[in-house]
């Protein structure tokens, strides 16, 4: 009696077959049709083209949600972009510059819903040197207003601006 020393068939040798012989499948379509794997939703085993079919459900949710996620924002995004219009608009038809910065604040607060705005102009030329919305502006808040490289938005109770409210 001879005993054989081929040594035996693992799932790697299996799965770099099925790779390597891409026209398998269609020779055997059967085995094919007859996989069954196990499903992500229960201990059951399911065929190959019902698990794929489950995939894709899974990922057009997703994308489903992605989508909507995306016209919820483009609503927003044209409900902004309307508000803006508005506003510029407002602030195109202000003939006097004594009254812009009011305007601006005016716009803030009616457009945009935000319960206190306020606006502080400082270098100003002498027609506007008495204004109200260039008073009370400090040399420590000139210099912060200066260093910062983008606006300002929330809530500083012990901040000087907060006080102009």
């Amino acid at each position: 009696m001879t005993t054989s020393h081929i040594p035996p068939i693992t799932e790697d040798d299996i799965a770099q077959f099925l790779t390597n012989t891409p026209g398998f499948f269609e020779r055997h379509a059967e085995v094919l049709a007859s996989v069954q794997i196990t499903s992500p939703h229960g201990a059951r085993a399911v065929s190959l083209q019902e698990r794929q079919a489950e995939m894709l459900r899974e990922k057009i949710k997703g994308l489903e949600q992605r989508i909507m996620e995306m016209v919820r924002n483009s609503t927003e995004n044209a409900t902004i972009a309307h508000k803006v219009h508005q506003w510029t608009s407002a602030l195109l038809e202000v003939k006097d510059p004594f009254d812009l910065p009011q305007a601006v604040v005016d716009g803030l607060r009616t457009l945009f819903d935000v319960p206190q705005a306020a606006v502080r102009v400082w270098d100003v030329a002498g027609p506007y040197i008495d204004a109200d919305f260039t008073q009370g502006a400090s040399e420590d808040a000139r210099a912060f207003a200066s260093s910062l490289t983008m606006p300002f938005c929330g809530p500083n109770l012990g901040f000087e601006p907060a006080g102009w409210l």
